[in-house]
């Protein structure tokens, strides 16, 4: 056993030796206390109340909560908070970029449609890939792409012509 000082009440406590090195309080009591002092911008851990999610979108910390960057500028620039149907489209594509110039407030189905017309274009110039039916090449039919056919239900003519099994 190791004996140490407790940070948030100043009691004496032991632990084992094992984690003499990272036990700070004597008692849950004691460690929500000292939780709560050292959070956010007082932790050791902070980074400025700034991170970026799975899908490269910067969220900022406001009011204790994390809230998307480009919905904050846009809605401090035009003054109110966004209703539920309108999304706010990075003109340039770079989801870190929320200078207020990059930013569109539009409606979500003309989002949509603008982003289908983007990948479509992407897609026509080779760099969005297709899934392709593991035999011939071609593009896969089927939902989302995961069909084993080159056509709805039968396979394409060059494995009738080749004499390949078909999937």
């Amino acid at each position: 056993m190791f004996r140490k000082v407790c940070q948030t009440c100043g009691d004496e406590f032991f632990v084992y030796v094992g984690r003499k090195d990272t036990a700070k309080c004597c008692s849950i009591r004691c460690s929500g206390i000292y939780k709560k002092k050292y959070t956010g911008a007082r932790s050791c851990n902070w980074k400025g109340g700034k991170t970026t999610n799975i899908h490269g979108y910067v969220l900022i910390r406001v009011d204790g909560a994390y809230k998307y960057e480009h919905r904050h500028v846009v809605e401090c620039h035009i003054g109110r908070t966004l209703k539920r149907r309108e999304v706010v489209h990075h003109v340039d594509g770079d989801k870190t970029n929320n200078a207020i110039h990059n930013l569109v407030v539009m409606d979500k189905s003309e989002h949509d449609r603008i982003e289908a017309l983007r990948r479509i274009k992407a897609n026509k110039s080779g760099t969005i890939r297709t899934k392709k039916t593991p035999i011939c090449g071609a593009p896969r039919l089927g939902r989302k792409g995961r069909g084993k056919f080159c056509k709805k239900s039968m396979p394409c003519h060059q494995h009738k012509q080749q004499g390949m099994p078909t999937v």
